[in-house]
């Protein structure tokens, strides 16, 4: 068997040259970043952003909340079932063609609604119960993940039956937004794309909302949660389009191929990406305050 050794020789040469070629690219690109980030405010802006969410863990921040949102979804659904319960199959079949829902959401809707009848007073007591514990458990993970974000010291949630009312409120609310566009959208092309322009403004106010009772430093004015409110306003609006447009259908096929399995997956996607936003808004915020030159100041007194 014959060897080619000039073959077999070169290897080791040939790889070290394309290590060498990495590294030397590598180093190109940081220098043109960081030449970005001193010429262009925008990227620095971004760059600082990208900064403080990798400091603060906002991966890992998103990872929790997003668990906590999927764990409240568990007793709005029985809430919802509870109220079914006191309509009749057909009048929830009507309700869920003028909203937009088909497919197998549908027809859970339409079994939940002819099961739910007898037991419709325990559902409803039930998932009240749950509802509002859920809830409080969601406010206290937003807290401590906002306080963690801007790296400040945690304290105690301040008037928990208020956070977990005003929890449930705002979700609702953001629900009923989303209900809301869908018909809207299924009336007309050109108004859907008009109220999709008007829920920008309507998600950033919502947002704004939410960051306002958020703890932050001393020196943070409410005029400076505006950036993270915008990016809520424009992520969530996007994470709607997506969903109506290609996550619903994906949703659907899952159900089918892999059962609830598969629907319970996606809808934690949904969640780790509402509270990767969520958290994003925080840092955004941070950054915007940052490039202000008020960062350190507010930080170091808050500490």
């Amino acid at each position: 068997m014959r060897v080619d050794r000039d073959t077999t020789s070169s290897r080791p040469g040939w790889l070290s040259g394309r290590i060498a070629w990495a590294r030397a690219e590598h180093g190109r690109v940081v220098d043109r970043v960081d030449e970005a980030r001193e010429r262009y405010p925008a990227v620095r802006f971004v760059l600082t952003a990208a900064d403080h969410d990798r400091v603060a863990g906002g991966a890992l921040l998103a990872g929790a909340l997003a668990f906590r949102l999927f764990l409240w979804l568990l007793p709005a659904c029985l809430v919802v079932v509870g109220f079914l319960g006191f309509f009749r199959p057909d009048e929830a079949d009507r309700a869920a063609a003028n909203i937009g829902f088909g497919g197998p959401t549908a027809a859970t809707i339409h079994t939940a609604t002819a099961q739910a009848h007898e037991a419709r007073w325990i559902l409803l007591a039930t998932g009240l119960v749950a509802l509002f514990s859920a809830s409080l458990s969601l406010a206290r993970t937003m807290w401590v993940a906002t306080t963690l974000a801007w790296q400040l010291p945690i304290v105690k949630l301040p008037r928990p039956p208020r956070a977990a009312a005003t929890v449930v409120g705002l979700l609702v609310s953001g629900l009923g937004l989303v209900l809301v566009a869908n018909w809207v959208r299924s009336i007309d092309n050109a108004v859907g794309l008009v109220a999709t322009v008007l829920l920008v403004a309507v998600y950033s106010v919502l947002g704004w909302v939410i960051l306002r009772p958020l703890p932050r430093p001393a020196g943070v004015a409410d005029r400076d949660l505006v950036p993270g409110a915008i990016l809520i306003g424009v992520g969530v609006e996007v994470m709607h389009l997506v969903t109506v447009l290609y996550l619903g259908k994906r949703l659907e096929s899952a159900s089918q191929l892999y059962g609830a399995l598969g629907g319970a997956a996606t809808m934690m996607l949904w969640t780790y990406l509402l509270a990767r936003v969520l958290i994003g808004a925080t840092t955004v915020n941070r950054a915007w305050v940052a490039s202000r030159g008020r960062s350190d100041a507010t930080v170091t007194r808050a500490r």
